[in-house]
Order: C-alpha cells, then structure tokens, then sequence
C-alpha cells in the first residue's frame, strides 16, 4: 500500500490552547536571604533578598528588595530560559493595603512594572524575562511611598487580569460581566476582545474607597466568535489563553439537541443544517436571534451529509435505512436511493453519511461489517450498482457519529477508529493511509474551497460534528455582508458552539502597539515582536501551499472617548468604500492616506501595498503551514488602527470574496514621547517678574525681594537658590553658590490680587533673572506662559529649595534630599 502525504488535519477545538501556549517546563529553585551589601538602599533600613542563579547556565540573578516595615521573600516556583520564570513573593509586616513594584533597575526610575496596587494579600506571582539579566521587586505599605512613586513620581498601573466571568455561555446582543483585578473604573477603558472584535466596558463596578473596578459589563457584538475571557486596559493586559475563563459563543435559541449526528453549512442560503435524536432541521445562525427555517421530526436516529453544489443535503435514518433521501433548502424531501440492490442485499447500519459534491453519488460507514458502502444515485431493486467495500478495505472501525466526506475529486476520506489513521479511498479497490489523528475522531469535513487533484486539506475534531461556516448576513449597523469565517462545533451537550477559525490562525492575537519613532537607543519597543521603527513583523498559519490573500483595513477606534457609532466619514477607506466603513469591521477613522509609504509586505524595506497574497510553507511533512509578512504604518499619524483580512483563496489562487477565514489582532502606530531632566527640585517655585540687581525686581519692590506665583511650595526659613537657562540645578549641585546665589527666605507673602506673592530673602541677588511673560486665567489670577520657542527668545526663571526637604529614611538620594533624579526616558502615559 502506498502511504503519501497529501493534506493537513487539525482537530481545531482539541487543540485551541496548544496553538498559543507553550507548556513550561519544572524547575525549582531557592532564593536565601543574605546581608545587604554595602553602599546600597538596603543600608537605609532596608531589608534585602538576592536569588541564587535561576538554572544551570543561567546567569541572571533574582534581585528583591523591600522597604521597612515590609519584609519581602522570595522563592522561584517554575521557569526555563524560553518560556521565562515564574516566583512566588511572599512578605509579612507592615500594614494592608500593600503595593508591590518591579524594575530592572535598583534605583527603581526606569523600566517599572507594577505586580499589584490595594492587595490585601501578603503572596503574589510574578513573571521574570530571562533575557533581562535581573529584576528588583519592592512591596511597601500605606506608611511610605514605594521607590517607583520617589523616583518618576507614580507607580504605573498594573495589568488587568480576569478572574472570573458571569457566563462561559453567551451569543450575540447578550451581556456578559468579567470580574478581576485592576480593571479601570472608566467602563470605556476596558476592552473585551471577543477573539479578533474589540468591545468596549458598558458598565463597571467600582467598590467603595478603590481606584480599580473590580467587574466590567459588555454587550456581546454581531459576528463574535469564542473568547478567552482577556481584558486590556490602558494597551495594558495579562496573558495568556491559558489562564482566562473561554468564553463559549453558543445560540440560546437553538437547541439543546439529543446525540447531535451530523452538521452542514450551506454556501448557497447562508444557513446551517443539524441532525440530532428524532430531528433534521435547517437554521438560520448568524443573527442576534437565531431561528429554525424549518425542521421535521420524520426520523428517529437521523445523519446528515454535506451540501451538494445545488444546495441539497442527503439524509439515512439509523433505525430504517433502507432509502436514502435527499432533502432541498425548503424541507423538500425526495428519494435519492435504495440501500439495497439486486447485488447488495444486506441491511447497513449508518453512522456516517457523505455525498460526492456534484450528488453522483452517497458513501455510508456501515457500523455493521467495518466498511465503507456506495450507493450511486437512483440505486436501488433492478440495478447492481452499489459497491459493497469501496476501496478494499474490510473490517473497519468507525465512530458513531463517524468522520467521512467527499472531495471534489471523488476520493473519499474517513477516519479508522481501530487506528486513529485517515485513510483516502481512490477508487473500488485502492485505499490509501494518510496520516494519523488519535482516537475519538467524530467529524470530518473537507475544505472544498481548497482541495483539488494537487492535495486534500481537511479538518477533524473530537465532537460530535463539526463545519467551516461563513456569517452572509448584513449587520444590524447597516453594513454589507463581510462573509467572516468560523468554526461551528456539535458538542455533547446537546448545544451548538461557533469558534474562531483555527486552521487559519492569525498569531499574536493581542492588540499591539507600533511605535512610529525609538530616538533613545536602549529602550524596547512595546511589542517584543517589533524590531525597526514603524515596522512590526507578522505571521500565521493556513493550508501548505495553498495562497491567501490579505487586506489591509482601518478598524473602529479603540479609545474609550471615540463615537459608538464610529468617526464621521473621512473619504475611502483602503477598500476604496466609505459605505462598508461601519463597526464592527471598518472605523474610516485613519488619516494619512496620502502616504504611500505604509501597507503589508512581505520584506521589511517594501513595497507596501494594500493588498498582499502570501503562501503558508510548512517546513517538513506534518507540520502546521506558516506564513510571514511585514505591516508598516504611516511616519506621520499616531492612534491609527490597522488590522488584516486573511481571505481565502482557492486551489489556483484565485481570491474568493466570500471567504474571511480569520483576522488578525489590531495594531494600533504610536509616538513614543521621551522626556529627560536633569536633578529637578521637589520643592520650589517660578518667578512672575524679572529681577536686576540694579533696577530689583520693579514694582517698587525692595532689592532683596522677589515676586513669584502663587502657588510657590516655600516656607520661611527654607534656603533657595535662583536659577534660570544659563545655570540650573546640576550647576547648584556641582559648584554649590559660585555660579548661583543661595539664600534664606525670611517671609512668604499672602497672594495678591492676580495671584502672586512676594518673598523676602535675607540678602539681593548679584545678577539678572528674566521671568517668563503671563496671562490671565479664567480665575482672574496670572500664570506663566512657558515658551515653545528656544531660550533666545524667551525665558524662565525659578528658585528650588534647597535645605530640609524630606528627612525619612526612605530616600533613593541622600537623606535631606531636595532632588528628584529621575530619567523619565520611555514613559508612555
């Protein structure tokens, strides 16, 4: 027997985690205590955990530090160098609510993550990159402000992360409510992304006293697909499929079936054909309110096959199969077939039915003797057509409800129970073995669009039944049809279950940030996956060999501020239609379009184009096909949306319009905005008038006086030195009083009229200082105008205070210090 290789299976819901989850492999080790080293913060009163190596080889060390009155520990749980590691933190003292920080950087001023914010808890996980060659964590109490908030002046906030859902069942136009951690009390700022369809919080809950909410509400979208229950906040969220509730899309309209045998979707109404226990009945799926068409209770143990190009589907009844009929898209039944000839005799006992998709022929697994049957149309008494072990094979072993179908070709697919093998039946006596799916295979169904004389592609699954489906129906919004694929399980409950389309994977399916410019060298881009400015790489998967065309489109605006109902119209989209540009699919909310220079390629210097046909390759014999490709974004505009149709496209490579088979995540261009300063007072203020030593500070205020805003943090006593752009604080810090004048404030004025006050110093300054010019505000007080032109044309003064200015022993500077050094270098809010 010749055993080629021909297709691809993928038991699609088997295997939804496997596609995006590695599982990690075990390793433990332990994190001692040991004493602080010198010349560091833990010298201040700090307690202090170092890490001993992570594994053999590996040799970034696990760094923990926690500020009094908070003890922190730490012990490595799982990890390895590909996957990353896994620590649980635990800690003891001080006071709930808790605040537990992390950074590569011991100074905590860059590089922060925050783990938790308001945890009552004393333990929390945390995740460790190999690559970063070490992370320093912190937790603190409410009594003292974590080195992230004395360094850059906040902790940032935390990823969200689901904990629960009100519902693992919902479909269309229902609500379903996420619970977890860290959600944003701005019900907007949540987005749910039911698989590749971004939705917005309706509603959230904010318990009293927190600045999280702890449940978001959403209403479940037209065309939404299953879901890992992941919310984003912020471009912020906690992976991984693994971990979040799957939330199943399941029509609460339809069903529960008895022992569901068999599942259709025809290409030509748009509609979805079942048979379960005593019931065959066509369904009209993809609405908000799904409807049964029509349904007969004509049968007792019905089994269905696929459609015919002319839109029938042939039906065998288990207890009485001695005709076979053959049943058009109005509950019209005819005869298709006897079961028996004058050269066939016995009685069959079906638990699979298929039909060869020109209607020539049906081909039954017959529980009864291990062997595939075919009955030609219009066999039956007189004739000796039917063909009793077709392709030589005897002693079979099916599932019941068993995986067979029928290509283009004629060739036959089935699945052997007794091997868990596919096998191809060519012809009356030829079989050929295909390749190996396990156990317990169900469904069985051939990609028609695809398959040819070239190669057979097809899909199995463990369920009762399972079918490539396609939603032809206009949206509610008033849109065309967008034909979006899915996958429509028969599951063992009785309930129907739409799914993403995972034969045609789009991977990295969380919505992505790509950063138009990276100016300062050293800081990573957001999305690991990017790796040139503008420039993010992207792949997935498909049929091996078979092209797939891809469009570039403009989804709706993801920011909690933007219209429901989408942006005004703004011109073409990339479609070249401003009528398709409505949610849930085309925003037309993009500007740059003028800009050629952005669109999908498949090399990262271009061409870019709209529009993109690429090739999955699979790289040996069984492996999943993949394909990768470039998107760049336009140089000009940031909040830009960009997303990826994946189209199929038939044997030749022919588009085919009405073949969404996936979509990919959302990226969304950003301008990373840098901000560097030097050593910055924490106390001070700016000077509203200019000062002359000669002329002083007009006004007819004396010389050793000076007028500032209102809003200067000074008290008397303090001392202050004065400072403009010609010498600023790291001039004070290094040559201290040659080049800036340090005095002692004696009073701090009450506010004026228009809002300033007067300081008197214990002496005049020896030079000139230039205040910024201001204007009025709304509340009648004067305020500075700072420039946005160069220091030639404009200037500023100000004073920063220089003595007494935080005694705690919880400085990252020095103690009594009056500085922030800080790097903000990177911050993104």
């Amino acid at each position: 027997m010749t055993v080629p290789a021909f297709g691809k299976g993928v038991d699609s819901r088997g295997r939804v985690f496997q596609l995006i989850d590695r599982p990690m492999a075990k390793t433990t080790v332990s994190a001692t205590p040991r004493d602080p080293e010198p010349d560091t913060p833990a010298d201040r009163g700090m307690g202090a955990v170092y890490g001993r190596p992570f594994s053999p080889g590996v040799s970034a060390d696990l760094h923990g530090r926690a500020a009094d009155p908070v003890s922190l520990t730490a012990l490595m749980k799982t990890g390895d160098t590909t996957n990353g590691w896994t620590l649980d933190a635990t800690w003891s003292g001080g006071t709930a609510p808790y605040t537990a920080v992390a950074s590569s950087d011991p100074s905590f001023q860059i590089d922060i993550t925050t783990i938790g914010m308001e945890m009552d808890v004393t333990s929390a996980q945390i995740t460790v990159d190999p690559d970063d060659g070490g992370m320093y964590f912190c937790v603190v109490d409410g009594t003292i402000a974590s080195p992230a908030v004395q360094g850059s002046g906040y902790d940032p906030q935390p990823p969200p992360e689901t904990t629960s859902a009100s519902t693992t069942t919902t479909w269309w136009g229902q609500e379903i409510t996420l619970y977890g951690n860290f959600l944003s009390p701005i019900a907007k700022d949540n987005l749910a992304f039911m698989y590749d369809l971004p939705v917005k919080g309706a509603s959230s809950n904010v318990p009293t006293g927190s600045r999280f909410a702890n449940a978001v509400t959403f209403d479940v979208p037209e065309d939404a697909r299953a879901f890992p229950a992941i919310v984003s906040t912020l471009g912020k969220w906690r992976c991984c499929f693994a971990d979040a509730p799957w939330v199943t899309m399941s029509p609460p309209t339809i069903g529960p079936y008895t022992d569901i045998t068999g599942l259709e979707w025809s290409p030509l109404s748009g509609n979805v054909w079942v048979s379960a226990t005593g019931v065959v009945e066509e369904i009209d799926l993809f609405n908000q309110v799904p409807s049964v068409v029509w349904t007969t209770g004509g049968f007792t143990l019905p089994y269905i096959s696929r459609t015919t190009t002319t839109g029938t589907v042939l039906v065998i009844d288990k207890t009485s199969p001695g005709e076979i009929l053959e049943i058009d898209s109005g509950g019209g039944a005819q005869h298709f077939a006897w079961t028996t000839d004058d050269g066939f005799t016995r009685t069959v006992t079906p638990v699979g039915l298929a039909v060869d998709p020109d209607g020539s022929a049906a081909y039954i697994t017959d529980a009864a003797d291990g062997r595939v049957v075919r009955i030609p149309r219009g066999a039956g008494p007189g004739s000796a057509e039917i063909a009793d072990a077709w392709g030589g094979m005897y002693y079979l072993g099916f599932g019941d409800p068993c995986g067979i179908d029928v290509a283009p070709t004629h060739e036959v697919l089935m699945v052997n129970e007794n091997d868990g093998y596919t096998y191809k039946l060519t012809g009356p006596t030829t079989t050929w073995l295909d390749k190996g799916v396990g156990m317990g295979i169900h469904s069985l169904d051939i990609d028609r669009d695809v398959s040819s004389a070239a190669g057979l592609f097809y899909v199995t699954s463990h369920e009762r039944a399972s079918i490539e489906a396609f939603n032809t129906r206009d949206l509610s919004a008033g849109g065309a049809p967008r034909y979006r694929g899915g996958r429509l399980f028969g599951l063992g409950d009785g309930a129907l279950a739409l799914e993403p389309n995972f034969a045609f994977a789009a991977y990295h399916h969380f919505p992505q940030k790509v950063i138009l410019t990276n100016e300062v060298e050293g800081y990573p881009y957001p999305s690991k996956y990017q790796d040139a400015d503008r420039i993010i790489p992207m792949d997935g998967e498909g049929w091996d060999g078979v092209p797939l065309r891809l469009r570039l489109i403009d989804p709706p605006d993801l920011a909690p501020y933007a219209p429901a109902g989408g942006w005004p119209d703004s011109g073409d989209d990339q479609a070249g239609d401003p009528a398709l540009a409505v949610p849930p699919y085309e925003g037309n909310d993009n500007t740059g379009y003028a800009d050629p220079d952005y669109g999908l390629s498949l090399n990262a210097s271009g061409p870019w184009t709209m529009t993109l046909d690429v090739v999955p390759v699979a790289p040996q014999v069984g492996e999943r096909a993949v394909y990768a490709y470039y998107l760049k974004v336009p140089a000009r505009y940031s909040g830009d949306n960009f997303q990826v149709e994946i189209i199929k496209c038939d044997a030749t490579g022919t588009p085919l319009p009405q073949r969404v088979a996936a979509m990919s995540s959302i990226y969304t261009s950003w301008k990373r905005i840098f901000v560097e300063r030097d050593s910055m007072f924490r106390k001070g203020g700016v000077l509203a008038e200019h000062y002359h030593p000669d002329t002083c500070a007009g006004a007819g205020l004396p010389c050793d006086q000076i007028r500032v805003y209102e809003w200067t943090n000074v008290q008397p006593d303090d001392w202050i030195v004065v400072f403009d752009e010609w010498a600023g604080a790291e001039e004070f810090l290094f040559f201290f009083d040659r080049l800036l004048p340090v005095r002692q404030v004696l009073t701090v004025g009450a506010p004026d009229d228009d809002g300033l006050r007067v300081l008197t110093l214990d002496s005049a300054l020896d030079r000139p200082f230039l205040a910024s010019p201001s204007e009025l505000d709304p509340g009648g007080d004067r305020q500075p105008l700072f420039c946005e032109e160069n220091w030639e044309n404009c200037h500023v003064s100000g004073f920063g205070v220089v003595s007494g200015c935080d005694l705690d022993w919880n400085q990252i500077n020095a103690i009594d210090s009056c500085f922030f050094n800080v790097d903000l270098r990177g911050v993104e809010r």
